[in-house]
């Protein structure tokens, strides 16, 4: 299917990993190169993959600016990016599928655009990020932390003072902002315990705490019965 190229459309530049993955929105979905995807997962010959992989619903050609002028390049969009992801064997193919449907493609849907949050993130395209998470329609769990953690960011940019009166202009009350900070910096700390192990399987993980503790109640309750009065 070849997208119509009088619709509405926008380029977003991605990295991932140090490597670019263009990506193209069309009337609200997304398109993603290619040639990128699959330098990524190190399939050979985009072309030849695309041809007798996909179905002609799943890709089709667009026009991009680059150094050199327009170029056409091959696109596909969700189902075709599930087709190339299941032909690598690359070990980073996992994450690549964990990233792109997981963080890229929920932030596209909720905002239009995807930023990368870090300390060095642009502080405008933050508040408009922000902005437009609040307009699109009620936050849900996922979008939520992102929220947050873009406000937490944002106000890392802000001198003391300066934090209250952006989220005016915003249209967001502190208290709406604390309580997204608040739930990305759970998140965050739930994150750094599961890296550690401390919460993995906390169900069994209880349950065995409460058998060892039984069972030092009982072992004790047996030596205490069972000891000579004469050895007290």
């Amino acid at each position: 299917m070849i997208p119509n190229k009088t619709r509405e459309r926008q380029l977003i530049p991605l990295t991932f990993q140090n490597r670019a993955v263009r990506t193209i929105l069309i009337d609200g979905v997304s398109w993603f190169v290619a040639k990128d995807v699959c330098d990524i997962l190190e399939i050979q010959n985009s072309r030849d993959t695309l041809v007798k992989l996909l179905p002609e619903n799943e890709k089709g050609v667009d026009s991009i600016y680059t150094l050199g002028g327009n170029q056409s390049v091959q696109i596909v969009n969700e189902p075709g990016l599930y087709r190339l992801i299941f032909q690598s064997r690359k070990p980073e193919a996992e994450q690549f599928k964990t990233w792109v449907f997981n963080t890229v493609l929920p932030q596209i849907r909720q905002t239009g655009m995807f930023i990368p949050i870090s300390p060095n993130a642009d502080e405008r395209l933050l508040t408009l990020t922000i902005a437009r998470y609040f307009e699109s329609r009620r936050p849900n769990e996922q979008s939520g932390i992102k929220i947050g953690e873009c406000l937490v960011t944002l106000k890392n940019y802000k001198r003391h003072g300066e934090f209250i009166p952006c989220l005016s202009k915003m249209g967001i009350n502190i208290r709406t902002a604390e309580h997204y900070m608040k739930r990305y910096r759970k998140f965050k700390e739930l994150e750094l315990l599961k890296q550690n192990g401390f919460v993995e399987q906390p169900v069994k993980r209880l349950t065995n705490y409460f058998n060892r503790l039984i069972g030092r109640q009982l072992s004790l309750f047996h030596f205490n019965n069972e000891l000579p009065l004469n050895a007290i």
